[in-house]
């Protein structure tokens, strides 16, 4: 595959550890999915970006650390 054209549909952002990131995170998912035209099951996504940054912050980012956000297109 190309590299360039699989590096359009790699996008990732970092995060702190608060809750607060992650209604950013489902904004950066709303943003990169509409960029991609994918709104067939976006709200789905935002559900699952939801769950996952609040299970990352509750559960697995010690203090003092953060998170990554990492959505690829197909």
């Amino acid at each position: 595959m190309n590299p360039t054209i699989q590096a359009a549909l790699v996008r990732e952002r970092p995060y702190l550890r608060s809750p607060r990131t992650v209604a950013a995170a489902r904004q950066f998912t709303r943003d990169t999915l509409q960029a991609w035209d994918a709104h067939d099951r976006l709200d789905d996504m935002l559900l699952r970006v939801s769950e996952l940054a609040t299970n990352a912050l509750r559960y697995g980012v010690p203090p003092g650390r953060g998170y990554l956000l990492r959505l690829f297109g197909f």
